[in-house]
């Protein structure tokens, strides 16, 4: 995809949800490596992420500094945006030249796996449903 889904999604749902279980443990620094996009979820489909080229893998950034980057493999060249964002509790707020481009809430988290999740209109139906984005770390 020309773009990573985490910032379409981000800019069409405002709204959040409150995350899995408030009780679990949440280590705040397990979300700063690469993550690489793996699928999305909504509407009970699955839609696995198909912009990964053969040459690289696109991924999100997160490092302890507050800074973000979006990197897009392009005919095998890197496309980098740099973002920074907060983390407040499980949420996250992304910001492109410090205007708000959305957040998201920290569904889950591990070393291994990434799932965010908003409510926005994925489909374009004019209606918001629950949108959950998968990323792995490697």
């Amino acid at each position: 995809m020309k773009k990573t889904l985490i910032f379409g999604v981000l800019a069409l749902g405002s709204v959040m949800l409150s995350c899995s279980n408030d009780e679990e443990s949440f280590d705040p620094s397990l979300l700063n490596r690469k993550w690489y996009h793996d699928k999305t979820k909504t509407l009970s489909f699955v839609y696995p992420y198909d912009g990964h080229e053969t040459c690289g893998k696109d991924y999100i950034e997160f490092r302890a500094d507050g800074s973000m980057l979006d990197v897009d493999v392009l005919n095998c060249e890197p496309v980098t945006d740099n973002y920074t964002y907060t983390l407040s509790n499980k949420t996250i707020s992304i910001r492109y030249l410090g205007n708000l481009q959305g957040s998201a809430d920290i569904a889950s988290l591990s070393a291994s796996r990434l799932v965010l999740r908003t409510i926005g209109d994925y489909n374009g139906d004019g209606q918001a449903e629950l949108i959950e984005e998968f990323y792995t770390a490697q």
